[in-house]
């Protein structure tokens, strides 16, 4: 488990923003790490980025399931709509498993 990953001890969010100040392994790790966790599986993750367009960096990201990529200066509405669109598509997601679950037949 990375250094900078601690248990989560608090209610789950539905979408966590991680600031990327560095395209290297460990801060992807923290992403590795909530993907492992039975109670973080679900989270997507946006990362802020400073750098530019990096087909590397997005192919990295993307590897552990990083859900998208906001470069810095983050317009705030642009960060508000897709942190909203990812908690729209996660709740549809789950009433979706939920009216699935409950019209299996029996």
């Amino acid at each position: 488990m990375p250094s900078r990953a601690r248990p989560v001890r608090r209610p789950v969010r539905a979408v966590s923003a991680r600031p990327q100040s560095l395209p290297d392994d460990a801060d992807l790790g923290v992403v590795r790490c909530l993907r492992r966790l039975e109670q973080t599986q679900h989270i997507p993750v946006v990362l802020l980025t400073g750098f530019g367009p990096d087909r590397e960096l997005t192919a990295a990201a993307f590897g552990p399931g990083v859900a998208g990529l906001v470069r810095k200066p983050a317009d705030p509405w642009a960060l508000r709509t897709k942190a909203r669109s990812l908690h729209d598509a996660h709740r549809r997601h789950l009433a979706l498993r939920t009216r699935s679950a409950n019209c299996s037949p029996g």
